[in-house]
């Protein structure tokens, strides 16, 4: 038996190229001038905030569908193989907790920060028993595929890349071509990922994370930013103690006095309106992609 975490399962079989990381995002970022902000919203709750690029796909409600649709794809594929295989389903990953946006920007909800300092509060996005995920070197070979692209198992030939691959192939049919070559598909993502890179280097950003760090000396607390906290080794347990409890209680309550949250969101907004009106034609390819592909999904589970 050979034990394959989440991880494991992700970077090897599961992630299609709308999912892939924002990598390409990353690095040295060339000076960019500083959009204007019409209105600056007081924030104190994240749950429900939305973002621009929400309506190019990428949807909560998306990255579920999509989830259990591969999760039925390759239970199917395996089935065909014999192999009787209950694969992890993401899917309750993707609906657990508020949304998206929720620690985005740190923590906000100071009942939250009184009981769980700055540990997740249960139930949201634990991914349940998937860590401790357990396969046959027979499941692990169809399932992944053989470097020998002419195995065989039970007398049928292994999908090359073995049936996560065959999965995603399903699930990206109709990809326009020229987006699929250059790897586009998931450029909502990507363009999300570099708007708020773009937000953290952001001046009116910095600022208002420096009077969050001049509220947190005065309450007694070194910090530089908002995210120094979050990385504390003292904090580094598996409950919340007294002293990140008092803490966490405090980065909220200086959050809330200087705005930090709304300050984050309306910059973060106004870059990705931006990028948006820079790659609005690609956008709209992608967008009209995602949305067809959601009925095949939706065709995809209701037959599972």
């Amino acid at each position: 038996m050979v034990a394959s975490s989440v991880v494991k399962l992700v970077m090897r079989a599961a992630v299609i190229p709308l999912l892939l990381a924002m990598a390409a995002c990353s690095g040295e970022a060339e000076p960019v001038a500083e959009p204007a902000l019409d209105d600056i919203p007081v924030l104190v709750d994240m749950t429900n905030a939305s973002m621009p690029m929400d309506a190019y796909g990428l949807s909560k409600e998306y990255g579920q569908l999509q989830s259990r649709a591969r999760h039925l794809l390759i239970a199917d594929c395996m089935q065909r193989f014999g192999l009787d295989f209950d694969m992890p389903d993401f899917a309750d990953d993707w609906a657990s907790g508020p949304g998206a946006l929720s620690r985005q920007y740190g923590i906000w909800d100071a009942e939250s920060a009184a009981l769980y300092g700055y540990k997740t509060p249960p139930g949201i996005g634990d991914g349940g028993e998937a860590e401790s995920q357990v396969w046959t070197d027979d499941e692990e070979l169809v399932l992944y595929g053989s470097d020998d692209p002419s195995a065989t198992y039970a007398g049928e030939r292994i999908p090359t890349g073995g049936c996560g691959v065959e999965a995603n192939e399903r699930l990206l049919e109709g990809a326009p071509s020229q987006a699929r070559q250059n790897n586009d598909l998931d450029l909502p993502q990507q363009l999300s990922g570099k708007a708020y890179f773009l937000m953290e280097s952001d001046s009116r950003v910095i600022d208002v994370w420096a009077q969050w760090s001049g509220c947190m000396s005065e309450a007694g607390y070194d910090y530089a930013d908002w995210r120094e906290p979050n990385e504390d080794p003292q904090f580094h347990t598996e409950v919340a103690g007294e002293v990140e409890i008092a803490t966490a209680v405090a980065d909220v309550e200086c959050k809330h006095a200087v705005n930090q949250l709304g300050v984050m969101y309306a910059v973060n907004v106004a870059y990705e309106e931006r990028l948006i009106d820079e790659n609005a034609e690609a956008l709209s390819e992608v967008a009209a992609w995602i949305a067809e592909s959601a009925e095949r999904y939706e065709d995809i589970v209701a037959g599972g």
